[in-house]
């Protein structure tokens, strides 16, 4: 089973350097769309735009932490925490913006990753011209942010036309098949892990659980003793208890959006 455009193999309920597009509150900014009607899988042609599903978690005070939700439920990890995964789908755009690094240099017309949920107003935008033209390959829009609660990703997409920055030859899709794969479970016990964590330093936890206030493992319940690990689902235990204490835990928080 594969995890991209694949909704019905998932149960209800990479490059670290990749940027993905994010778009202030109250603010517009013009993009070009990369990406062809499909693209090439193993020989394979896989149409765009690519859906799959993907986590977002609140981790070391910031949620720019994505992780893709497998097919296999075994290493589902994420889902065993109590996480809620949302259903986006990805293109490839050229940001047309410009902007200045603390080195001086100056940065216009990048490459970045466009993921929007597809519960989204301009995912609805998207699937119309998909349907009218086919693909929005070499085509610029002017993308809005309207509202406090608005996804980061846009609410709003007008087509000013053909764009005259786009070549064919420099602007190239994202391998998303790679950047974009799963994890195991393995690599995200380790990754959510606040004692082993790969966004910060090791930190030492001596302070009361309570008091640990961002953590992937908010909602984790097992029945699992202290200091053993059991590497299968976790069963609802009679009254919550918390995490392996060499994991650490904290309070749960809410996507913001």
């Amino acid at each position: 089973m594969s995890w991209y455009n694949n909704d019905a193999a998932f149960k209800n309920e990479s490059s670290s350097r990749v940027r993905r597009f994010w778009i202030k509150n109250n603010t517009d900014r013009e993009i070009t769309f990369v990406d062809g009607p499909s693209i090439d899988f193993n020989g394979t042609a896989v149409p765009t735009p690519l859906k799959y599903q993907e986590y977002n978690l609140n981790m070391n005070g910031h949620w720019r932490n994505w992780f893709t939700k497998p097919t296999d439920a075994s290493q589902d990890f994420l889902s065993e925490l109590g996480n809620r995964a949302s259903k986006v789908a990805v293109l490839t755009i050229i940001d047309h913006s410009e902007w200045t690094d603390r080195k001086g240099d100056l940065h216009k017309d990048e490459l970045l990753l466009y993921v929007v949920k597809r519960s989204s107003t301009v995912w609805k935008q998207i699937e119309r011209f998909y349907q009218a033209h086919g693909c929005l390959q070499g085509q610029r829009f002017r993308i809005s942010r309207m509202g406090d609660k608005s996804p980061g990703a846009g609410s709003l997409l007008e087509h000013i036309g053909p764009s005259e920055v786009y070549n064919p030859e420099l602007h190239t899709p994202y391998d998303y098949f790679e950047i974009l794969k799963p994890k195991t479970k393995e690599e995200l016990i380790k990754i959510t892990s606040p004692d082993q964590d790969d966004f910060s330093q090791p930190q030492q936890h001596q302070t009361p659980p309570q008091q640990h206030s961002q953590s992937a493992w908010g909602g984790y319940q097992s029945n699992t003793p202290q200091n053993t690990w059991n590497t299968q689902p976790p069963q609802q235990p009679q009254q919550p208890q918390q995490p392996p204490s060499q994991y650490g835990y904290a309070k749960d928080s809410k996507i913001p959006f």
